[in-house]
């Protein structure tokens, strides 16, 4: 089921950053003091993806992101709806929502490798917004105002096979991937019959590096009240099979 899911994020995911990404030369990530976030209270992860947003936690996504649903593979038929305590949407909104929401729903226990600021506030910083398309082969950054695009055909997010963890998360990790090109970072490799869209290494920490350690993070810094230690788990064996696929150069690196 791994393998699926990695075979739809090379379907999906964009080979280089757009023309109107930001320059290719990388450059270190600002590092100011985080806003504090509220964590929740006991709610595991499957739990908070198992409900409706509440109208609190989409006003905050939309006070720091656009989100515009040019393209909706499930528009017709809401899933949640105002006059249940959310909002009227559909299930594909639902999903890039919770998506969004999980950067915040979810805290480490140590700094992430490429920034010093928490996941959700370093993701406010590095693009400001999110739109579905259906004319686009691939996700990729940016389109004008450093809004992500994200195709909406074939998306492993609506795969009702897979766990729900499993598929808001691979979503969560497109965003992160799609954003870390906003920073500058293209993709390095140039040999090779994935050249162009693999990095060098890991350490470089380009798109697919912040995406191998938002995995790793989620296996080996969250508290398992919050993220239960089978959906570690997945996490752990999702970061392992990153190594072989989308660096050029997997040289070992520490993982934590």
């Amino acid at each position: 089921m791994r393998a699926a899911v990695l075979a739809l994020l090379l379907a999906v995911s964009c080979s280089q950053p757009s023309q109107g990404a930001a320059s290719q030369s990388p450059s270190p990530t600002a590092v100011t003091k985080p806003s504090p976030t509220p964590r929740p209270a006991g709610p595991t992860i499957d739990a908070l993806l198992g409900r409706c947003p509440t109208p609190a936690e989409l006003a905050s996504v939309d006070s720091s992101l656009s989100m515009k649903f040019t393209s909706d593979p499930t528009s017709g038929t809401l899933v949640c709806t105002a006059a249940s305590g959310s909002r009227d949407l559909t299930l594909f909104q639902v999903r890039t929502y919770q998506a969004v929401l999980m950067l915040t729903w979810i805290r480490f226990d140590a700094p992430l490798p490429w920034t010093n600021l928490t996941l959700d506030v370093w993701f406010a910083h590095a693009i400001h917004g999110i739109e579905s398309r259906s004319d686009a082969q691939y996700s990729f950054c940016c389109l004008p105002g450093g809004v992500i695009a994200i195709q909406t055909n074939n998306l492993a997010v609506l795969d009702k096979s897979l766990p729900l963890w499993e598929s808001v998360r691979w979503l969560a990790a497109l965003f992160i991937h799609e954003a870390r090109h906003n920073e500058g970072f293209g993709h390095t490799c140039a040999t090779g019959p994935r050249a162009g869209q693999n990095d060098n290494t890991v350490a470089e920490l380009g798109a697919w590096g912040a995406q191998y350690y938002f995995y790793v993070w989620l296996a080996e810094h969250t508290d398992h009240g919050v993220v239960p230690k089978a959906d570690q788990a997945v996490a752990r064996a999702e970061a392992a099979d990153m190594l072989g696929r989308f660096f050029c150069q997997p040289e070992p690196t520490p993982s934590a």
